[in-house]
């Protein structure tokens, strides 16, 4: 047996099953074109703030940036906070966020504005959904400036902490990994611009 002849027959070894791969992954894809996940177009946003569609400001710790949706959808307007270096397609996995940092922020229409009771309701629903869940939490109350809300911490698997702050007229709804300084210091940093009566 020739030197060539054994470099080919190694050739041979390595390609054959890189080659089944690569098919098998585009068998499995023609079988999943019809249940393509649309991703929502991104704009990236760096600097030391972020101004959201909804006339609020949040502080960017740094080396952050804000990935915001282009345009809000059903009224909701999702932003995701991370290193300016990060592949805005880890926000898909929540399992991600703890070790990458990732902060997601939901701003919608605040329901609960006009009830005297709205925190209290607010913590009733959430004990009610986590309940059925069977989920381990804490719940603590949390002030930013004039703005109330809840803060709740998962157990896991994996764990995280959702914060809930009711506005002047938009409910904030924060997610993470974990509560650290990065995400106190994005949480606590939130203004809203004096909005006039109309």
């Amino acid at each position: 047996m020739r030197l060539t002849d054994l470099f080919n027959t190694k050739a041979i070894l390595v390609a054959l099953p890189l080659a089944a791969g690569i098919a098998l992954m585009v068998m499995l894809r023609g079988t999943n074109s019809s249940r393509q996940v649309e991703i929502p177009r991104m704009r990236m946003i760096k600097g030391e703030a972020f101004l959201g569609h909804y006339r609020y400001v949040i502080h960017l710790p740094k080396d952050y940036a804000a990935f915001q949706q282009v345009e809000p959808r059903d009224g909701l307007e999702t932003v995701y906070f991370g290193k300016s270096s990060i592949d805005p397609t880890n926000f898909e996995d929540e399992g991600l966020y703890g070790p990458l940092g990732i902060i997601r922020l939901e701003v919608r229409a605040n329901s609960l504005v006009e009830r005297p009771n709205a925190l209290e309701r607010l913590s009733s629903l959430i004990n009610e959904r986590e309940q059925r869940r069977g989920t381990k939490f804490r719940v603590k109350e949390i002030n930013i400036l004039a703005l109330r809300g809840l803060q709740i911490n998962y157990d896991g698997p994996p764990p995280r902490v959702e914060a809930y702050v009711l506005g002047q007229k938009q409910l904030y709804s924060f997610l993470a990994g974990q509560e650290d300084e990065i995400f106190r210091e994005i949480l606590f940093s939130l203004r809203e611009e004096a909005q006039s009566e109309s």
